[in-house]
């Protein structure tokens, strides 16, 4: 049976956090290692004040911060309390808060405020404005906002699945993700994930 989750709803919080164990085997920090060194090269070309705090919205599990760590202070914030205390054990030395980015505010003020790929998960062009407005809120005068999208609109693999098997000592893991676009020239898609373990 396949469940539909939205961000926000309960559900969804079940999805990153009672099947936080399987997104940890689906993403490793070396998967990551490419997207840290994109994030971080921009912030050194782009910035206009010496970049040393980040603000990163929609952290996960850390495996960014894990790589971004080594040349920032990363404060990172995320609606899953399990992918927060993964964070945490990766990377015992970046500040971790629970949180939603549509909703949030913190007193800090940071270098750069970075959204990797989470921004996808926003629904309505309000959301997005909640989070650009949140984001600058937070961000020092003359700071860096970076936002990378997961797809290029124009490039956008209608009904694309992917496969992958993963497995570790105890659990063999195949992961099924279906990315469709109801409407071609619409500024929304579905992702559908399946597990199976």
């Amino acid at each position: 049976m396949t469940k539909k989750y939205h961000i926000g709803q309960k559900e969804e919080r079940h999805l990153y956090n009672t099947c936080q164990w399987a997104w940890e085997m689906i993403g490793t920090v070396e998967d990551y290692r490419q997207l840290s060194d994109y994030v971080i090269d921009r912030i050194k070309e782009h910035q206009s004040l010496q970049t040393h705090s980040v603000l990163h919205l929609g952290c996960g599990s850390g495996c960014m911060d894990f790589h971004m760590k080594k040349h920032v202070a990363i404060t990172g914030v995320d609606l899953s309390e399990n992918m927060l205390r993964s964070a945490a054990k990766k990377n015992p030395e970046c500040e971790y808060i629970l949180g939603d980015m549509r909703e949030l505010c913190i007193d800090n003020r940071f270098d750069a405020v970075i959204i990797p790929e989470s921004i996808d998960y926003m629904r309505t062009e309000e959301e997005i404005v909640n989070v650009f407005t949140n984001a600058k809120n937070m961000l020092k005068q003359d700071g860096l906002l970076l936002v990378v999208v997961g797809y290029d609109p124009e490039f956008f693999p209608q009904n694309r699945t992917t496969v992958d098997q993963v497995d570790d000592k105890h659990t063999e893991l195949t992961f099924i993700e279906n990315n469709y676009a109801p409407d071609p020239d619409g500024n929304y898609f579905e992702a559908t994930f399946v597990f199976l373990a």
